[in-house]
């Protein structure tokens, strides 16, 4: 199993991505993130045997968490050395970054992190060919922001050609 903890954006906020990004690259996204499938990720864990997967839900659903307010402050093109993906960067947030201690806690027991590097909380909107990022520029005044309800549990799975994110499990955020 592939699995990430990620914030998902309401509705009305993957509509706004959708139609942000349909008008900036129209038909040059090389891969689309498909409207359902955006999200902002709090932790990657990776590949894991279906064995661990209760033990990683029970990890996650003892997190009391604060709701971050997830707002995107800039347009920007990872990774920088060889940028292909075009992301809204995530102002900075202490409920955010709570939860990313507190998950990267309940979890680094089981399945420690792969990637030392720090956390820049973002939404991947579409990966594109590099030549299109010359129009990174233009790519500003995106107003972005929603107040989530729950972090979750995916399951990332390839069919066909695309990703598909299946949740596995939601958790509440307090207050």
């Amino acid at each position: 199993m592939r699995l990430f903890v990620g914030i998902a954006p309401d509705a009305a906020t993957r509509d706004v991505f959708a139609r942000y990004m349909a008008g900036y690259l129209a038909d040059r996204v090389r891969s689309p993130v498909l409207p359902a499938n955006l999200h902002a990720t709090v932790r990657f864990i990776g590949e894991v045997p279906a064995t661990l997967l209760p033990e990683i839900r029970d990890a996650l659903a003892e997190i009391r968490a604060g709701a971050p307010t997830m707002t995107v402050e800039a347009i920007a093109a990872f990774p920088q050395r060889k940028p292909h993906t075009v992301v809204g960067l995530l102002a900075r947030d202490p409920y955010l970054a709570g939860l990313v201690g507190a998950v990267g806690a309940a979890l680094d027991p089981m399945v420690p992190a792969g990637d030392a590097r720090p956390y820049i909380g973002h939404v991947t909107l579409a990966r594109v060919e590099r030549r299109h990022l010359a129009r990174l520029g233009e790519l500003r005044n995106l107003e972005a922001s929603w107040k989530p309800r729950t972090f979750e549990l995916f399951e990332s799975r390839r069919v066909g050609d695309a990703l598909s994110y299946e949740s596995l499990l939601s958790v509440p955020f307090v207050g």
